[in-house]
């Protein structure tokens, strides 16, 4: 769905499959939609979507079908989603019902503060995102998420796939695997003490699942809760 041209029309008569062409696209979106609609359980519970891009996390999680077929956005008006480009989300208004929460702004800076309504999201979508970072970035933005939310579900290319990309012009800057995901997720003492200092706060432990998503494991998607309440 990455920059098509999309009508909300359309898009509910035919469901978020019938506007992604490529096949590992497909399955890493089905992927969230397996995992995201499992953990947000009561339609009404909150995401938070980041970089929202064209509205296609948010379907795969959201997306319902009517008995004629069509589909529609359940829980919209608790879905926020935030994204830097505008061009992009004025596609996601065309797609997403208008009681849907748009704001544009940098995810690096939003994650940093609860929503404005207040406690926890029940889940923050990240999507493509991690490998636009460089690897302290990326930590401090993952513990953020985890910071304001039940359940976390992110999804990166991963470098040992078939896919991966870090040709100029991609804005891919950081090389993600699975080791690598869990060393930030399962720190050493040594490590867990300097990051809780340069980021000035107690890091949360966490329980975690990391899946190679695609016939040709194009992607790793990963899925975090707090150790308290998982």
């Amino acid at each position: 769905m990455h920059r098509q041209e999309v009508t909300s029309e359309s898009f509910t008569r035919s469901g978020w499959r019938g506007h992604v062409q490529e096949q590992c696209q497909i399955e890493r979106l089905s992927w969230i939609e397996k995992w995201g609609r499992w953990l947000i359980g009561d339609p009404k519970g909150s995401q938070l979507d980041l970089a929202t891009g064209v509205g296609d996390v948010v379907c795969a999680v959201r997306e319902r079908k009517n008995i004629d077929g069509t589909y529609y956005i359940e829980g919209s008006e608790c879905t926020t989603c935030i994204d830097i480009s505008e061009e992009e989300m004025e596609v996601a208004k065309r797609v997403l019902p208008s009681s849907t929460n748009f704001h544009i702004s940098d995810v690096r800076e939003y994650t940093k503060h609860y929503q404005e309504c207040g406690g926890l999201w029940k889940l923050v979508t990240a999507c493509e995102i991690i490998e636009h970072m460089n690897p302290f970035d990326a930590f401090q933005f993952i513990y953020n998420m985890i910071d304001i939310s039940f359940y976390t579900v992110i999804t990166t290319p991963n470098a040992l796939g078939k896919r991966w990309d870090c040709s100029a012009g991609s804005g891919h800057t950081m090389l993600w695997t699975e080791d690598l995901l869990r060393m930030i997720l399962n720190p050493s003492v040594h490590t867990y003490t300097f990051m809780s200092s340069i980021m000035s706060r107690k890091l949360p432990k966490v329980r975690f699942d990391i899946e190679k998503v695609g016939t040709g494991e194009e992607f790793l998607g990963v899925v975090i809760s707090k150790e308290n309440f998982a």
